[in-house]
């Protein structure tokens, strides 16, 4: 709305961008008063004398300096100021693109002046805004300032939780729980920060303790209010509140589930969203949209643990209520059909699965248009139906369409770019052109490396595969060498994955005590590298001779692992 404003605030944008140093604050105090909301001339005339030397310290700087030695005073300026910021102006200062924010800027400085914040805030808070601060915006900046055990600790805190709970109330509480703590595990494993000396924590075990502890509040507030209601004799306004608070609590619960499913936590996601659907259910009158989310999100669940018929179920329940409520051009309706299509798709129900699809399809196009990731993600699962029909052509077409799309709006290098080029290259290796398939293969093994380290499932299976194609093209030495690389790999990953249990004894005792270890789980991590040795063993047979030194290798480790799957 203030042209001339908006180019006074780029233009000083722009002359700090030379800077060699100057603390973030002082950047955003200027943008604050030539935006006319904040008035700090006064700040100007208080200098600090340096015990080092004569000069006298910018205000920036003092700030730094009696906000950690906790003057009140000067306490009560910094949060109320960073306050003013995180409320008026926090979007210019997350939009890492443009050139009119100050993103950069309080970047390069953004650790000590968190720690300052979070220093300043150490002590028991003594005003309304300040308390405030401390409930919304405290846990992000002990993250900025990569203090991680104190974040986590303060996130399953029951204080700061109650607190937090109590003043932002259940579901705007709960978002805030799950920003921060998945701000904490994206920060603590960011590629950037990799060469920082963190403080050793476990994440993921810090999301499940934070959101536990959530889940036991929110739910301890749903359940004093019911008992307090045993007989149903509350009047209507206390009615309204305690249902109000049902649905507000339902939707905290899943939005905790959908988060620690996008960790991999599958089992912990069902659990909260099933007790989500329960208090959803319990404070609705019938079908609701709210309702639909979360039987989609179990259907999910159960999907991602492998237990279909239990997914198609809550799938179409979900699709039933969403196409009653919201329409059949719904982008929530096609969500729903494009996942019960790809179940269907993965189990031998092409048909119905098409049907799915091409509904899913038609949505999407018709709100994103044709090139959008969620339509390339439909078209590809089109393409792999399309294969169990044996069209092979057909399915190539939409493989290739999809992966268009996802170069253009993801980039060369994203995994869900190599997991379509694995999808052609199976397809092209159906139609037996191998060389091509290759091709997709080795550019797919590329982005896994590139993304995921050499030590990574991924990486291994598609070495497999390209080892596979070369044995097939008769190409022996090459196959020699990718069968030998996958070997060494899985090796790698199966021994990290037993912990300790990849000796034949202990094998044999988790066949024999079931409980402690899935049998199919463990028979199953050997299949992969039996297949490699085995197609090793006779390449080199084939390369060498019958009595070449690496066949003794080869020969014996592969009675082990015959021992192992109790193939004797």
């Amino acid at each position: 709305d203030r042209p001339d404003i908006n180019q006074a605030v780029a233009k000083k944008i722009e002359s700090a961008r030379g800077e060699i140093f100057k603390p973030a604050l002082s950047f955003v105090r200027d943008t604050l008063v030539l935006l006319g909301v904040l008035d700090v001339r006064k700040t100007y005339n208080r200098g600090t004398s340096s015990r080092d030397n004569n000069e006298m310290l910018s205000m920036e700087e003092t700030y730094f300096v009696e906000a950690s030695r906790g003057r009140r005073e000067t306490v009560d300026e910094v949060i109320t100021v960073h306050q003013d910021i995180h409320q008026e102006y926090g979007e210019y200062l997350t939009k890492f693109s443009a050139d009119t924010t100050y993103c950069t800027i309080v970047e390069q400085h953004e650790k000590r002046w968190n720690s300052v914040i979070v220093d300043s805030c150490s002590a028991d808070y003594g005003n309304e805004n300040e308390a405030s601060y401390v409930v919304q915006m405290l846990p992000w900046n002990t993250i900025r300032a990569n203090r991680f055990r104190e974040a986590a600790s303060m996130l399953a805190e029951k204080k700061f939780l109650n607190g937090r709970l109590q003043a932002l109330g259940v579901l705007e509480g709960t978002t805030a729980q799950v920003t921060d703590a998945e701000e904490l595990v994206l920060r603590y494993f960011d590629k950037k920060n990799a060469i920082l000396c963190f403080e050793s924590i476990d994440p993921d075990q810090m999301m499940l303790n934070a959101y536990e502890r959530t889940r036991k509040d929110v739910t301890r507030q749903v359940e004093d209010l019911d008992n307090a209601d045993d007989d149903g004799s509350g009047d209507q306004p206390y009615r309204h509140r305690l249902k109000r608070l049902h649905i507000a609590t339902g939707k905290a619960l899943h939005l905790m589930g959908v988060s620690l499913g996008a960790q991999g936590f599958v089992e912990e996601e069902l659990d909260f969203c099933k007790q989500a659907l329960l208090l959803k259910r319990k404070s609705a009158f019938g079908p609701s949209v709210t309702i639909s989310d979360t039987l989609h999100c179990v259907g999910y669940s159960l999907d991602s643990s492998g237990r279909y018929l239990e997914a198609l179920e809550f799938y179409n329940q979900a699709l039933a209520i969403r196409r009653t409520f919201l329409g059949d051009q719904d982008l929530r309706v096609a969500e729903t059909l494009h996942n019960k299509g790809a179940i269907l798709c993965e189990n031998g129900g092409c048909d119905d699965a098409m049907v799915c699809l091409e509904e899913a399809l038609e949505i999407r196009v018709g709100l994103y248009g044709d090139h959008h990731e969620s339509c390339a993600d439909t078209q590809q699962w089109i393409g792999n139906v399309m294969r169990e029909w044996g069209k092979f052509d057909e399915g190539l077409t939409y493989f290739q369409i999809a992966l268009k799309t996802k170069k253009a709006i993801l980039g060369a290098d994203h995994d869900e770019v190599a997991n379509t080029l694995q999808n052609m290259a199976v397809i092209l290796d159906d139609m037996g052109k191998y060389m091509l398939s290759l091709d997709c293969y080795n550019e797919a093994l590329r982005i896994y490396t590139l993304q995921f380290g050499r030590e990574h499932l991924r990486v291994t299976d598609t070495l497999q595969r390209i080892a596979i194609d070369y044995m097939i093209l008769e190409k022996e030495e090459e196959a020699l060498d990718y069968f030998k690389q996958t070997i060494e790999l899985r090796e790698k990953l199966q021994a990290d994955e037993m912990c300790g249990l990849s000796d034949p004894i202990s094998i044999v005792r988790s066949l024999i005590y079931p409980d402690e270890m899935d049998i199919d789980e463990v028979l199953g991590r050997f299949g992969d590298i039996v297949e490699c040795y085995e197609e090793a063993l006779q390449l080199t047979r084939r390369l060498k001779s019958d009595d070449h030194s690496s066949l003794s290798i080869f020969l014996h480790r592969l009675g082990d692992l015959y021992f192992e799957t109790l193939n004797y």
